[in-house]
């Protein structure tokens, strides 16, 4: 469920045109994919702006790469987004425990006073993802860490320990409300309509007012997931109707 399930990757390694076993214990699904990602993202050219994003909870207001460039192309970019400055690593039990579980507690406590980064939302150019998706996966053979959501441990490990910096050479760091994608899971203790956040025609803003080019955790707030459900509604059944044409 929602990424829990553990799972192995089959057919995936090879050696010699051949596959191989995958020798790693079972992990999260929320974990493995990023195996996956990795694959995936050399198929891109050098230029190429790759976004990694938790679809099941996000939508696109606007083109999600507007305003943005490709970065330094031979020493990697990447653009990584907060959540609300409101809470923090160590206010939040969730990802307190997996920078625990995943490193001890003595590895971690300096960075509890940080912001939280959201691994559900990377963006970045070929070399700065495909970097960053080494370090994420080289972090589960590190740590073991088995736990749901350890990823998001590992994502806010590589980036405050100063690790992630020194193999890519542009990182930049938008806070909550400020950059192309609008993390809204830590505010869902007032509603977002009365934040000023979500306006009349249910588009999400920034903190200046200009719409969110991405929402990100839209079902954490109620009025904004039923706007969010309707609109799926509409676009399915718009699918369904060009699926039928398609057929004739």
């Amino acid at each position: 469920r929602e990424g829990a399930n553990k799972c192995k990757m089959m057919s995936f390694y090879g050696r010699n045109g051949q596959p191989v076993e995958d020798h790693r214990d079972y992990r999260p699904v929320a974990t493995a994919r990023y195996e996956l990602y990795y694959a995936w993202s050399l198929r891109y050219s050098k230029k190429s702006l790759i976004f990694l994003v938790d679809f099941r909870d996000t939508f696109f207001q606007k083109m999600p790469f507007e305003g943005l460039t490709s970065g330094n192309i031979e020493g990697g970019t990447l653009y990584l987004f907060a959540e609300s400055k409101a809470t923090n690593i160590g206010k939040s039990s969730y990802n307190s425990r997996w920078l625990k579980s995943a490193y001890g507690q003595s590895n971690v406590s300096k960075f509890f006073d940080k912001t939280i980064i959201c691994s559900g939302t990377t963006m970045g150019n070929t070399k700065g993802i495909t970097t960053y998706l080494t370090a994420m996966i080289a972090q589960y053979d590190a740590t073991l860490c088995a736990l749901k959501g350890c990823d998001q441990g590992f994502h806010n490990y590589l980036y405050y320990s100063g690790k992630l910096l020194g193999a890519v050479t542009d990182i930049q760091v938008f806070d909550q409300g400020e950059g192309n994608v609008n993390n809204l899971g830590a505010l869902r203790d007032v509603p977002l309509k009365e934040r000023g956040i979500l306006d009349d025609q249910g588009m999400v803003l920034n903190n200046d007012k200009s719409i969110s080019k991405v929402a990100h955790q839209v079902d954490r707030d109620s009025g904004l997931n039923i706007i969010i459900k309707a609109r799926k509604k509409v676009f399915k059944n718009k699918w369904d109707e060009t699926k039928k044409t398609m057929k004739k």
